[in-house]
């Protein structure tokens, strides 16, 4: 994703910059959508991890 005017300006970036994007969605236990959000991060900035099933690792990883 490229950074518009809008997200450059909050970003405190130049537009066109690259953004990493992830969408999102928390389900209640019924299966109703609770949430949804789309997150722009800056890829200077971020360190994004993912854990998929199982347990995650220790905490401060």
């Amino acid at each position: 994703m490229i950074a518009t005017e809008v997200e450059a300006a909050a970003l405190e970036i130049a537009v066109g910059q690259p953004l990493m994007m992830i969408e999102r969605t928390a389900y209640a236990q019924s299966g109703l959508a609770l949430e949804y959000a789309r997150d722009l991060f800056r890829g200077d900035r971020t360190k994004i991890t993912v854990w998929s099933g199982g347990e995650a690792p220790v905490a401060g990883f």
